[in-house]
């Protein structure tokens, strides 16, 4: 689930209802809400076809949204314009590469992502304009679920390190890993 800056749209995939092969997969939506006190209903409009796409973000900009796209076991990140219309491929993922979870940076110039190439999830950092991508927390760990702290040369995300998974922050310019959270049941989304 991804929400607008101005809080008025949802975006999310869910699974669509049978294509013509008979398959169901995950397509792209978007709820827009009504004004608050409104009589009027939200209204949920499909933006992609048969695309196979998950866990949309929407641009701090409000018109691109970033998405994980798979096919043959493998995921692409792509980005989409704020009406369903693919406009790019970032990655070229090798067979097997699976993306998590993309969170903008502040200035929509990057994407934070959780990435499994087989052994562990790593929290990866994808440059919009250049497609190049950079490793930030690397480890046999598992982590997951990172986004950029507003305001701060950082990122949180979850790993379990520690045999639970808890909130670690990074910060970006000092390369200082913190835990942040020490619970017993998991601490995961921040």
């Amino acid at each position: 689930l991804s929400v607008s800056a101005d809080g008025r749209r949802l975006y999310y995939s869910k699974r669509t209802e049978s294509n013509r092969h008979g398959s169901r997969v995950n397509d792209i939506y978007v709820l827009d809400l009504p004004e608050p006190h409104s009589k009027k209903k939200a209204k949920e409009k499909r933006l992609t076809r048969d695309l196979r796409a998950k866990d949309p973000a929407i641009s701090p900009d409000g018109t691109t949204i970033a998405a994980i796209v798979n096919g043959d076991g493998t995921n692409q990140v792509v980005l989409l314009d704020r009406e369903g219309k693919l406009l790019r491929q970032l990655t070229q993922a090798a067979h097997g590469t699976q993306y998590y979870k993309p969170s903008w940076s502040p200035d929509g110039r990057a994407l934070l992502l959780g990435v499994f190439r087989g052994l562990s999830r790593d929290i990866a950092l994808l440059e919009v304009e250049t497609g190049e991508e950079r490793l930030l927390a690397v480890s046999p760990a598992d982590e997951r679920d990172p986004c950029f702290i507003p305001g701060e040369e950082a990122i949180l995300f979850s790993s379990d390190r520690s045999g639970i998974f808890n909130l670690y922050r990074l910060d970006l310019g000092r390369n200082e890993l913190t835990q942040v959270t020490n619970v017993v049941g998991g601490a995961f989304y921040p």
